[in-house]
């Protein structure tokens, strides 16, 4: 694993790419585009001429945008804020080079991964952590959201490692764990999983509905209905 900066190409000299897998994982959501397009393709070029074999990246659903039916890898890209921009920038630039270099290419659209801790806490994480301490508020829209764990995802990027696509885009969720605000809030009281009022605030989402359909990866991996399990066992790691 390269925790350092990655776009510093001095360093990357260091690793021995030849036949690798790469998986990335780092799509900024904070740089603006133009800088943005710039350290992506040098990086992506760099990596096209170190032999590698396979390159998964881990993009995000977020690219389609608001739809209000169900989104599959054919639905039209519609990024919305600056971190679905990149990832479609990302992915274009990808395609680009690594087809044409024929380095084989997975690009999986994530649905919000449920893990703890992370970096950047998703709305289940919130809700739960608010029993310790009501620091977050909530949209009054009742968004709905696809979700995946994260030890489910591990397994799945593993299977797609093994498989040596050639080259595919894959919308990556777990289609029994679609939820809209309110049926979450319901599970999660019924599993007595919250103890407080939820508080809300002003609008702040620009997308309302994210549902993925999963039908393409489901051909390669199983997914199981296990939400209320790993809700509690999520819970009990985050020692709420």
């Amino acid at each position: 694993m390269f925790e350092n900066d990655f776009f510093d190409l001095n360093s990357l000299n260091k690793i021995n790419f030849k036949q690798s897998t790469v998986i990335f994982s780092a799509i900024n959501g904070n740089e603006i585009k133009k800088n943005y397009v710039i350290k992506i393709k040098k990086l992506i070029e760099y990596l096209s001429n170190k032999n590698i074999s396979n390159f998964i990246l881990l993009s995000s659903i977020s690219v389609y945008g608001n739809y209000n039916q169900s989104i599959n890898e054919n639905t039209p890209l519609n990024p919305i804020n600056l971190y679905a921009k990149n990832c479609v920038i990302v992915e274009k630039t990808c395609k680009e080079i690594f087809i044409k270099n024929k380095i084989n290419l997975s690009i999986l659209r994530i649905a919000n991964i449920i893990g703890y801790p992370k970096k950047n806490l998703g709305l289940i994480e919130k809700i739960l952590l608010n029993n310790k301490k009501n620091l977050y508020s909530f949209s009054k829209t009742n968004l709905v959201r696809s979700y995946i764990f994260i030890d489910e995802l591990i397994k799945l990027i593993n299977k797609i490692v093994s498989k040596n696509f050639e080259f595919e885009i894959f919308n990556v969720c777990n289609s029994n764990y679609i939820f809209s605000f309110k049926k979450l809030i319901a599970i999660l009281s019924k599993e007595k999983l919250i103890n407080y009022k939820i508080n809300y605030d002003k609008e702040k989402n620009n997308i309302l509905k994210s549902m993925c359909e999963a039908k393409k990866i489901e051909n390669h991996y199983k997914f199981k209905n296990n939400f209320i399990r790993d809700i509690n066992k999520l819970s009990k790691n985050m020692k709420i």
